[in-house]
């Protein structure tokens, strides 16, 4: 099955890229942007960098940050719940700084799920692969991933394809590949490429999906996207939130 549409960036309507390193969510208004669309605000007004969407000047620190997304919270904005989530999953890692708590980070995932959360699905999935915080899971994994991916999230086929494989099912673990790599995703067209080498993928569908892979990842593109890009690269940095 196909995925379905992605989400478009509210600012410049092209579907919003699938890796969480090329959006930002907004705690002022609750939007997820591109990158791109982040990277041409901040040219225009590089001193107060104002939210691209409603003009909110950028957070000046990290306890500002926290208090606007705990407000999205009271609001019952489930993307808020999963930044949080994030927050206490990564720890000092992480943009927020937050203790590490997998625990908390559990629940803050199962409430933006309540909420109807896709991403939550994904992460809680992560977990349960992994056994981080919970006892490894697999048919846990797999339950939240197959939401995931049914709802567009991309990057849980990923996962799906891993626990195919994991049960000795290469060819349905690579079905999942050439889905995502014809969505655009660069990590699972390597997988393909792997399973053409070893005659799992015929060359017909390798050149299909090679087709479907360029066609994708040229429907996310923009001349700001483009630039944020090379700039992050050089600089080595993260995206502007």
């Amino acid at each position: 099955k196909q995925p379905p549409p992605r989400e478009d960036c509210p600012i410049c309507f092209l579907e919003l890229p699938f890796t969480g390193n090329e959006i930002s969510y907004k705690s002022c208004c609750g939007k997820i942007l591109c990158d791109g669309c982040m990277y041409a605000s901040a040219a225009v007004d590089i001193e107060e960098r104002p939210c691209p969407f409603c003009r909110e000047p950028m957070s000046r620190s990290i306890e500002e940050e926290k208090k606007r997304t705990e407000k999205r919270m009271e609001l019952n904005d489930h993307e808020a719940f999963v930044v949080m989530g994030l927050g206490h999953a990564l720890g000092n890692r992480g943009n927020m700084e937050l203790p590490q708590d997998i625990e908390k980070a559990i629940k803050l995932f199962r409430k933006a799920v309540e909420l109807g959360s896709t991403s939550a699905h994904f992460f809680l999935g992560d977990l349960y692969f992994r056994g981080q915080g919970v006892e490894l899971d697999k048919k846990k994994a797999q339950h939240h991933m197959e939401i995931a991916v049914m709802a567009g999230y991309l990057r849980a086929r990923e996962f799906l394809g891993l626990l195919e494989l994991d049960k000795g099912n290469s060819h349905r673990s690579m079905k999942h590949s050439v889905i995502s790599a014809r969505a655009g995703d660069d990590r699972s067209l390597d997988a393909v490429k792997c399973g053409y080498s070893y005659g799992i993928v015929t060359k017909d569908d390798f050149k299909k999906t090679l087709r479907a892979h360029k066609n994708s990842q040229d429907e996310l593109k923009s001349e700001w996207r483009d630039r944020a890009a090379v700039d992050h690269s050089d600089n080595n940095t993260q995206p502007i939130t």
